[in-house]
């Protein structure tokens, strides 16, 4: 499943944009998170599955969010939930004064 979520300048962190959507299969192994140049480390990701929490950055890391430019993160987190969908939330911020932000990620 691929996410797209764009987030406008201005953006803080204790408001930030949310993107639900369910996930049809009963495991998440893989989240793929690219963070394209020109985020300049001024925007930050999460990632919740309903019933887990936040699986991006991972429970217990010593950050909130993740925050990167010009990379491709591969995180692999194993979560297996009942019933066989689940719903996914992307959590993104952008401190950027000027520019909106896009993160694209995909999970499997």
């Amino acid at each position: 499943m691929r996410i797209q979520v764009t987030v406008p300048p201005n953006t803080d962190p204790s408001a930030p944009v949310k993107l639900s959507t369910l996930y049809d299969d009963e495991t998440l192994s893989q989240q793929v998170i690219k963070v394209p140049l020109g985020h300049a480390y001024l925007t930050g990701v999460q990632i919740h599955a309903a019933g887990v929490g936040r699986i991006v950055p991972e429970k217990g890391s010593n950050t909130d969010w993740l925050i990167d430019d010009d990379r491709v993160i591969v995180k692999n987190v194993f979560v297996k939930i009942s019933p066989p969908s689940f719903n996914v939330e992307v959590r993104a911020y952008n401190t950027d004064d000027t520019y909106e932000h896009t993160f694209y990620i995909d999970l499997t």
